[in-house]
């Protein structure tokens, strides 16, 4: 692959999250006007509380919950470690052979936590992570930070673009 092929979903990753930072940021924006503080405070809760659900849901491998997390639309886009994974299709089907029974989880810690509400039906999340877990007599490590774009559907808070940087695997 060419340098600029393997650069390109870098790129996009990095203005993804540098758009997010100047929306969340531009405290003069028309969004943010629109939002008292009481509102600003309901929706970093509602937020927080989505993300926490979701966390447990992975800790238990429970995969309906996992998938109601992320919004089954045309314009989901996940993008990771340098690289787009795609639609909701794809990803959805990524997350349920990541998800395994037999995969023990020690432990699931965010921290630097950034909850940025946008207007009254967009926000963003940004973390940094550590996990550990055990998966067939393997303990594996991981930390990172991840930023998910949340969108307020029918059905509730779901993620329409996520976007990170795993920092490491210790094994």
């Amino acid at each position: 692959m060419s340098p600029a092929k393997k650069l390109f979903p870098v790129l996009i990753t990095q203005m993804l999250q540098f758009s997010l930072f100047l929306a969340g940021c531009n405290t003069n924006s028309p969004q943010s006007d629109q939002l008292s503080v009481s509102e600003k405070e309901k929706i970093k809760s509602e937020i927080t509380q989505r993300v926490d659900k979701y966390y447990e849901a992975v800790k238990t491998n429970n995969i309906d919950e996992i998938l109601s997390f992320w919004s089954d639309s045309d314009e989901f886009i996940h993008a990771g470690d340098g690289s787009i994974f795609g639609g909701y299709k794809e990803w959805s089907n990524w997350l349920r052979e990541w998800t395994k029974p037999d995969r023990k989880w020690l432990y699931w810690n965010n921290r630097d936590i950034h909850v940025i509400p946008i207007d009254k039906i967009a926000a963003t999340y940004t973390m940094n992570f550590e996990n550990a877990y055990i998966e067939k007599g393997d303990t594996m490590k991981v930390r990172g930070s991840w930023t998910f774009v949340f969108r307020k559907e029918y059905s509730g808070w779901k993620v329409i673009a996520s976007n990170g940087m795993h920092k490491g695997f210790d094994y």
